[in-house]
């Protein structure tokens, strides 16, 4: 017969502050294995950990991040503020080169010429001559 028995747990109330005392709401706290919890609006948690010497990260954007094992957690934890300074960006815009038109379809060329001819052909001045269908050949093998 088997016994399951759970390990208990090592709780802790905490509040986590900025430099100056102001709590700080959704600070990430996390153990090694990326368990772990944040903060309330209030900067209040409660860390529970099964061993003492298990060790939490805690960070929040903008403030330097603290790693602290179990046993050492003081009841306040302090987060410092760290400001990074970004290099410059400079952005240049140009217009965008238009596409380039594809030249128009090729339209039949237009027989401008056989008007005239027809208009004197109708006058019976000239005779338009058709071209003669030549007879088909059958070829023998």
């Amino acid at each position: 017969m088997f016994r399951l028995t759970t390990l208990p747990f090592l709780k802790k109330d905490i509040i986590v502050l900025d430099e100056f005392g102001h709590p700080l709401p959704n600070v990430n706290i996390l153990f090694s294995n990326g368990q772990g919890t944040i903060t309330d609006s209030n900067g209040r948690a409660t860390v529970k950990a099964v061993f003492i010497t298990q060790i939490l990260t805690f960070s929040h954007i903008g403030f330097g991040t603290e790693s602290i094992a179990f046993k050492d957690i003081e009841p306040v934890v302090t987060l410092i503020s760290e400001t990074t300074s970004l290099d410059e960006v400079i952005i240049i815009a140009t217009k965008p080169k238009p596409k380039p038109t594809p030249p128009p379809k090729s339209k039949p060329k237009s027989q401008w010429w056989i008007y005239p001819v027809l208009a004197v052909a109708a006058l019976g001045i000239i005779k338009v001559a058709t071209p003669k269908k030549s007879p088909k050949r059958k070829i023998k093998m």
